[in-house]
C-alpha cells in the first residue's frame, strides 16, 4: 500500500499546537502501536502564508495557515491511525462513509501551488510607508501620492494625495500604483 495525502480537520488557530501534541503522542506510543501507527504516517504539512502588518509603527510578519483548521497528512491509512486521531481528540479526517478520503496527488499539488501563489501575491512588493507612488488607474490616475499605510490582507495602500492643495487620504489596490524612483 502506498502513502496518500489526507486532510485532517482540527480547531482553527490551533493547527501548530495540535500538530505538536500529535507528534508528542506519536513519540510516546508503545512498541506494538508505534509499528502500526507511527511507521505508517510519513509527513504532516500545514500550508502557510506570510502576512505582514504594521503594529505600533513597526512591521510584524506572521506565518498563518492558508487553509485554517486543516493539516495535510501523508500516510498509509489504517484503522489504528483513524482511531488514534479520534480517541485523542486531535480532530477528524475529511471522510466519505466514515472512512478518510484521500486526495489525489494532483489535488495536493494544486493546494501547494495555491499556497505558493498566495505568498507571492500577498507581498506588497517594495512598498514602504513614506514611498512615493503614481496611481496608474481609477479616478485618481496619473496623480502622485505618498504611502501612509499598507494593508497586506486587503492588498491595498492608504495614500496621501494632494487634491486642490489639501492632503487627502485615499485607498488604492497594489495593482493600481507604481513606485516612483
Amino acid at each position: 500500500m502506498s502513502a496518500k495525502w489526507y486532510i485532517l480537520r482540527v480547531k482553527v488557530n490551533a493547527e501548530e499546537s495540535t500538530l505538536t501534541s500529535l507528534k508528542v503522542a506519536l513519540d510516546n506510543l508503545k512498541n506494538n502501536d508505534k509499528e502500526k501507527i507511527s511507521s505508517n504516517i510519513h509527513k504532516f504539512e500545514i500550508l502557510k502564508k506570510e502576512v505582514s502588518q504594521f503594529r505600533r509603527g513597526k512591521k510584524v510578519t506572521k506565518n498563518l495557515p492558508v487553509y485554517p483548521g486543516y493539516i495535510l497528512v501523508n500516510a498509509e491509512m489504517n484503522n489504528e491511525i483513524v482511531n488514534f486521531i479520534r480517541n485523542n481528540y486531535f480532530g477528524s479526517f475529511l471522510s466519505v462513509n466514515k472512512m478518510p478520503a484521500p486526495i489525489t496527488e494532483e489535488e495536493y499539488n494544486k493546494m501547494v501551488e495555491y499556497s505558493n501563489s498566495v505568498n507571492k501575491s500577498l507581498s506588497g512588493g517594495s512598498f514602504a510607508i513614506g514611498s512615493k507612488v503614481k496611481i496608474s488607474s481609477g479616478s485618481f490616475s496619473s496623480m502622485d501620492g505618498t504611502v501612509k499605510f499598507i494593508d497586506d490582507d486587503k492588498k491595498e495602500l492608504k495614500l496621501i494625495v494632494p487634491i486642490f492643495g489639501q492632503d487627502t487620504e485615499i485607498d488604492v489596490s497594489f495593482k493600481d500604483v507604481t513606485i516612483i524612483d
